[in-house]
């Protein structure tokens, strides 16, 4: 059963995005196995947000954020990941779940435009329960302007904390670049497992744009970047690079 909390009566104006949302939710529950429980509050009229202000849950319900800048696009165009400006830090990023059956983005919604963006905050939690993903559903995205500057990373040296579930939850869905890591693993579905110098690993995927390319298991990169995306079903933090450019050869690996 998929269930939602809200912290007071759900406004008239608001029902078509509540529908937006339960049809969302059911989209990330095709899959099959339980439905997860998303809790949602404060669902009324329309609050002005950051996505900083999201992610520290001091914004929630019904939230309208104006002139974000768009980090990353989803592999099929559809979905998108925000943040407050250009240069990215921690509780700076947020994914922006259209869903599946939505249009591809106009290509003028690239990586470094602006865009306004409305919807319902939630916290979506896979089946079985565990890591949950901040997602802003039901959205409504609209064009603001052309990009003017490329979204900086957040440089973070440590993987360990990137990849774990309590620890890395300040990193939900920010723009990041982790240093001279080895390919050390390939899985299904493009999944990609890197290691630092340091012993720890980290899993890349390609719902963001992808690699260009399969990367080779040895191969050392000095520089990956990508935005970091909890995945509720695997219960694990991935590494998400937009594409080629992301990944960028190098030979300081152990």
């Amino acid at each position: 059963m998929v269930s939602f909390r809200s912290a007071s009566p759900r406004a008239s104006r608001q029902s078509a995005v509540w529908s937006s949302a339960l049809l969302l939710v059911a989209a990330h529950t095709a899959s099959g196995g339980a439905a997860p429980t998303i809790f949602l509050s404060g669902f009324e009229a329309p609050t002005l947000a950051t996505v900083q202000e999201i992610q520290l849950g001091i914004a929630t319900g019904y939230v309208s954020l104006v002139d974000r800048v768009v980090t990353a696009r989803s592999s099929d165009g559809k979905n998108l990941w925000i943040a407050d400006s250009t240069t990215s830090a921690v509780y700076e990023g947020v994914f922006v779940f259209r869903g599946a059956s939505a249009p591809v983005l106009p290509a003028e919604i690239a990586v470094g435009a602006r865009v306004d963006v409305s919807g319902g905050v939630i916290e979506f939690d896979g089946s079985p329960p565990g890591v949950t993903l901040t997602e802003i559903v039901g959205p409504t995205v609209t064009f603001a302007s052309a990009p003017q500057a490329a979204p900086s990373p957040f440089v973070f040296a440590d993987v360990a904390t990137l990849a774990s579930l309590v620890d890395g939850e300040p990193m939900d869905g920010v723009l990041v670049t982790v240093s001279n890591v080895r390919v050390t693993a390939l899985a299904s579905g493009s999944r990609v497992t890197v290691i630092d110098n340091a012993g720890n690993s980290l899993v890349l995927d390609d719902d963001a744009g992808g690699y260009g390319f399969l990367p080779v298991v040895g191969t050392c990169y000095a520089v990956v970047i990508g935005v970091m995306y909890a995945n509720t079903f695997d219960n694990e933090r991935r590494l998400l690079p937009r594409g080629a450019a992301d990944l960028t050869l190098g030979d300081g690996c152990n």
